[in-house]
C-alpha cells in the first residue's frame, strides 16, 4: 500500500489509548461493510475492495503516519487502459472484479488506477 501512494513503508501502528479510540472514519467503514458482511454471496467483491483498500489508507495514515510524496495530477486512461477496463467490467456485470485485477490488466499500480479512472470518467 506504502509503495501505491508514493510513500516509505510504515514501521508499525501506534494508538496512545488502552481503552480503544472512538474513531468516526472507522465506524462508517464499518458501518458500509456491515450489510456486505452479513450477506456476503449478494455483495459486489469490487464494492467490498475497495472500502477494504480505504480501510487500509485510513490505518496506515492515522495510525502508521503514512504520508504520501506529493505528485503532479496526472491525467486519465489512455485509450487501450480504457477499453481494457471497461472490457473487464462489461465482462464481469455483477460486480465480481477486483480493483487490483482492473489495475493489473490496465499495467498500473492499484492507486494509479484509481486515480486515472476516475479522471477518465469525468
Amino acid at each position: 500500500m506504502a509503495e501505491d501512494a508514493g510513500a516509505p513503508r510504515i514501521a508499525g501502528l501506534a494508538c496512545t489509548s488502552s481503552q480503544g479510540v472512538a474513531d468516526p472514519v472507522m465506524r462508517e467503514l464499518a458501518a458500509a461493510l456491515q450489510p456486505a458482511l452479513s450477506e456476503p454471496a449478494c455483495a459486489s467483491t469490487l464494492f467490498v475492495d475497495h472500502v477494504t483498500r480505504a480501510v487500509m489508507a485510513h490505518v496506515a495514515v492515522r495510525y502508521g503516519g503514512m504520508r504520501a510524496e506529493t505528485r503532479p495530477t496526472g491525467g486519465g486512461l489512455v485509450p487501450w487502459q480504457r477499453r481494457r477496463a471497461e472490457a473487464l467490467i462489461d465482462a464481469r456485470l455483477d460486480g465480481h472484479v477486483l480493483i487490483s485485477e482492473l489495475a493489473h490488466a490496465c499495467r498500473l499500480s492499484a492507486s494509479h488506477f484509481v486515480h486515472a479512472f476516475r479522471v477518465s470518467m469525468d
